[in-house]
């Protein structure tokens, strides 16, 4: 194994999100360039079932197949190259994980005609694909980068993350890198936990453009020497987890997003230097309460810490009762300045009355009985910062 100083050390991992690269695909004078000294690269393909799903009119397993395709033709002819697939032979087997190309020396046609004959079948073995990874670069004495895409979660062993930090425990030297593509807070959470516990960095992607800006970063970015953004949020004095948006100020593309507090540490952002600036978002609430600080100044080697503080809501928690007895109808609930909806809900779900988190303001409700098509009003309703106001509206 070629260990030259020059290597650049990035693994790609590509799980079933990656099939959304596929606008990366572009003519030949449109292409991102690819660094001429590139040196090792794992690659780990997803093909599990889900990647039948359509994307556009279109299978992932063949936008992904496309797109590793034009990433493998891109490369330098000194890259160092291995392609680990999953799911592609078994269904329901959470020991289908092969090597497909072993580490070494950059064959393009061969390593193609591999991805080409992939067909997704089975299940998603994020752990066990790691795992191997892992096993195939403890031998290396250079820093290796991983980086998971993924629009998922593990479906075969219970903790990715804690496997990472076990793998990184036993003094494999790797960063991992993860890319999430258009997934449930569950699923984002254990990406991003998994990019914690590996030294490196969570993207997300919410539509294919973003999809693409992330890989290109990823695949193109050289060793980082910018600085850091460390954000805080605060409500009622105490931290809690909002949303950070991060902006360039110069063409307000949208870089970065992370939850503001996750596992009892503050979101940090590692930018190249430049200014920036950014949204934070406490969806806690309706409706959602947003702050916005701009002119961030990210000056390389340093860490600039910004703290953002809400004001905390209070509780609508609203019943409905027949003869004394709760029932099912149905509360809206309108801000009374501008009589804006604000949300809507069943009074009694799993015997318990609608509850609504609100920004303080003053509302009124609507209460309507579907089966008697009756309808109650209450107006000036005054929800004060962290109390609880409760209403019995009697049918």
């Amino acid at each position: 194994m070629n260990t030259a100083k020059s290597i650049l050390r990035v693994a790609i991992v590509l799980a079933t999100g990656v099939a959304l690269l596929f606008p990366i695909v572009l003519h030949a004078s449109e292409k991102a360039p690819c660094p001429s000294n590139i040196g090792n690269i794992m690659f780990i393909l997803d093909a599990s079932g889900s990647m039948w799903g359509q994307v556009d009119g279109k299978a992932k397993i063949v936008i992904a197949k496309e797109v590793l395709t034009g990433l493998i033709r891109d490369l330098p002819d000194n890259a160092v190259v291995g392609l680990i697939a999953y799911g592609h032979r078994r269904k329901g087997d959470c020991n289908d994980v092969e090597e497909l190309i072993i580490l070494g020396p950059l064959e393009k046609e061969k390593t193609i005609a591999r991805i080409q004959g992939l067909s997704a079948k089975g299940k998603t073995p994020i752990s066990r694909s790691i795992r191997l990874t892992a096993e195939r670069l403890k031998h290396l004495e250079e820093e290796t980068t991983i980086i998971l895409i993924s629009d998922g979660q593990e479906t075969c062993d219970p903790d990715p993350c804690g496997l990472v930090k076990e793998l990184k425990a036993s003094g494999i030297t790797f960063i991992m890198h993860v890319i999430g593509f258009n997934v449930t807070e569950e699923e984002r959470e254990q990406l991003e936990c998994i990019a914690e516990a590996g030294g490196g960095e969570y993207y997300t992607a919410g539509n294919a453009g973003e999809f693409m800006a992330a890989a290109r970063e990823v695949v193109t970015a050289p060793t980082f020497t910018g600085g850091y953004l460390k954000i805080t949020t605060l409500k009622e004095d105490h931290p809690f987890a909002a949303r950070a948006y991060v902006y360039n100020q110069g063409d307000n593309k949208k870089i970065k997003y992370k939850k503001t507090w996750y596992r009892e540490k503050p979101a940090i952002f590692n930018l190249v230097p430049g200014t920036y600036y950014m949204k934070v978002t406490d969806r806690s609430v309706t409706p959602h309460q947003e702050q916005e600080i701009r002119d961030i100044e990210i000056i390389s080697g340093q860490t600039l810490e910004k703290t953002v503080s809400f004001i905390a809501g209070g509780v609508l928690k609203i019943t409905t009762t027949r003869d004394g007895q709760p029932f099912k109808a149905q509360a809206y609930v309108y801000r009374q300045s501008d009589n804006k909806k604000i949300r809507d809900q069943r009074t009694w779900y799993r015997e318990k009355p609608a509850e609504f988190q609100l920004v303080p303001d003053i509302y009124y409700i609507k209460v309507y009985d579907r089966k008697t098509k009756e309808e109650k009003e209450i107006r000036d309703l005054e929800i004060p910062s962290g109390q609880t106001i409760e209403k019995i509206v009697k049918f």
